[in-house]
């Protein structure tokens, strides 16, 4: 009687956790692939294609992000393009929970932004 009561409570419980560490790993995939992003920028910053390379291996970094809409990547050089300016790479982001119950409550951002020195 105890478990009929109990069980369906630790099964919530259960997913939840589960599913707030994928989101978690959402947002460390998509920081990663920024990061990489940025310095991919910083090394090959001199070609006229840049922006183009760089949002090209941020896509494919984060391709493999489950229940994730990765929106828009922004490349910028704020400084401008010479050495020893920067390069700041930034990805929105938003994860999708999975379990109905959380994805009615909440959603979590899992956008990142990246700042390197140009070489």
């Amino acid at each position: 009687m105890e478990l009929a009561l109990v069980l369906p409570v630790l099964a919530l419980l259960l997913f939840a956790i589960i599913d707030f560490g994928l989101a978690l790993n959402a947002r460390i995939q998509v920081a990663n692939a920024v990061r990489e992003g940025a310095r991919l920028g910083a090394v090959i910053w001199p070609a006229p294609d840049v922006e183009i390379k760089v949002r090209d291996r941020v896509l494919s970094r984060t391709g493999l992000v489950i229940n994730a809409n990765v929106g828009p990547i922004e490349v910028s050089f704020p400084q401008g393009r010479f050495t020893g300016g920067s390069v700041m790479v930034k990805a929105e982001c938003s994860y999708r929970f999975m379990f109905p119950f959380l994805a009615d409550l909440a959603s979590m951002g899992c956008g990142s932004s990246a700042v390197m020195r140009l070489e």
